[in-house]
């Protein structure tokens, strides 16, 4: 209350005998102190709360936004941070020692043979990837990467921390829009021993045995199949095997009429007496426009053993 209206209390009770009123002129008088002390204030009480929003909007931004990496060129020794390379194949035997992953999304990544020395993964997202053989030191930088369904070097499935997935680096197939698809499908890829990474992501141990399995009209993209695995007699009519691993197994008398094998690699694979129709060759030709074959239409460096001329 300021000088000038306790000297009008002061008078007023002075000159009154009425109770009622007296209480009515504090009363009132409390009010417009109050009424006095809130706008005053308000000037600064709004600044604060702009600032705020401000800076929660500023916030959210920056959480939609997971994998800023501007670069994300890989090789060795390459500025990769923050880089997006989830699903990707690009890593599969690359030497990219000594390079900078910290905080970068490879999640469902293959990284399957890949030269890792030196590298950095601090903070990376490792769901669902796959190091299957991959070379690794004591440069290898690891702290506070998440692992969740990865395939380690030796092989074995590391879950640790499958509960500490977040919104940028999930470790639910669900939230990545994966789909296990196929009932059928994934009962003969999981009893053949194969892993079912997020979804439709497997992984399938070396000399995994599919001998005659019917895998038709399956999604098998960016799988994984084992050293020397069995797929002799398979059914893998309108199958999608784009990106997949195929090297070194074993594909003769398969069944590859309208198949997908778009960036499929066949290195070293057996293609005796394949059968190809309408199939998508892995250079993203069709195999009727390439006389009934996708021989010769393979990733570069990526020729099959058997089946091919040479």
């Amino acid at each position: 209350m300021n000088r000038s209206t306790f000297d009008d209390v002061v008078r007023m009770l002075a000159e009154t005998t009425s109770r009622r009123i007296a209480l009515g002129v504090l009363v009132g008088s409390g009010l417009l102190a109050l009424e006095e002390s809130v706008v005053d204030a308000r000037p600064g009480q709004n600044k604060r709360r702009n600032q705020k929003r401000r800076k929660n909007r500023r916030k959210r931004a920056r959480s939609r936004i997971c994998y800023g990496g501007q670069t994300c060129t890989p090789g060795k020794g390459a500025a990769n941070a923050g880089c997006d390379f989830s699903q990707s194949i690009v890593f599969r035997d690359l030497d990219i020692s000594g390079s900078n992953l910290s905080g970068a999304n490879l999640s469902l990544a293959d990284a399957s043979g890949a030269d890792l020395r030196g590298v950095s993964l601090k903070n990376a997202c490792l769901a669902g990837a796959t190091l299957r053989n991959a070379l690794m030191d004591n440069a290898t930088v690891l702290k506070g990467a998440i692992y969740c369904n990865t395939v380690m070097p030796d092989g074995t499935i590391n879950n640790d921390h499958c509960s500490k997935g977040s919104t940028c680096c999930s470790t639910d197939g669900a939230d990545l829009g994966q789909d296990p698809g196929n009932d059928a499908c994934v009962m003969v890829m999981n009893a053949a021993g194969c892993n079912n990474l997020l979804g439709q992501k497997w992984d399938c141990p070396e000399r995994t045995n599919l001998f005659q399995a019917q895998l038709l009209g399956c999604d098998l993209t960016n799988a994984i199949f084992g050293f020397e695995t069995n797929l002799r007699e398979a059914e893998l009519a309108e199958t999608t095997l784009v990106g997949a691993d195929l090297r070194d197994t074993f594909l003769n008398d398969a069944n590859l009429a309208e198949a997908n094998l778009t960036n499929a690699w066949l290195r070293g694979a057996d293609l005796a007496d394949v059968t190809w129709d309408a199939t998508t060759c892995p250079d993203t030709t069709n195999s009727n426009n390439n006389g009934g074959t996708c021989c010769e239409h393979f990733v570069p460096g990526q020729a099959p053993r058997v089946g091919c001329p040479a």
